[in-house]
């Protein structure tokens, strides 16, 4: 300490000044929020203060009910599955179809097709008729 110029201690006294004037600020805005919610509680009951910071407690809650409540906004009728479509679309041509109509009578992409029909033939319930002709079993 005894190393330190007088130059040196009054910069850190002011630094340290300024830092309380900070702090004693803080402490006063604090004490301030504190008041204004203290005012309206001091007309409810004791029992009713108590129950204040359970309420706050309660409200992270509340907002993950607000979101379960936009989930269950109504939503629109779900798309059947692609597999259900195709076989769908192939028992009502008898003679069956091949993969580009019916990707194009189902506005289907053509890639969405080909796998629905491997499905489908796979679970045997679609056959080949012919080369690139589905027949429904």
């Amino acid at each position: 300490m005894a190393n330190k110029t007088n130059a040196q201690i009054k910069r850190e006294l002011k630094s340290l000044a300024t830092a309380l004037h900070k702090a004693a600020t803080k402490l006063e805005n604090l004490m301030a929020a504190v008041e204004k919610p203290a005012a309206p509680a001091k007309k409810k009951s004791a029992a009713k203060k108590k129950a204040a910071p359970k309420k706050r407690a309660k409200r992270a809650p509340v907002t993950k009910k607000a979101t379960a409540q936009k989930k269950a906004a109504p939503k629109k009728a779900a798309k059947a599955a692609p597999r259900n479509r195709v076989l769908v679309a192939i028992k009502k041509k008898k003679a069956g179809m091949k993969v580009a109509d019916l990707a194009k009578s189902l506005k289907m992409n053509l890639k969405s097709v080909q796998n629905a029909v491997h499905r489908l033939k796979q679970q045997g319930l679609i056959t080949n008729a012919q080369r690139g002709v589905y027949v429904a079993k």
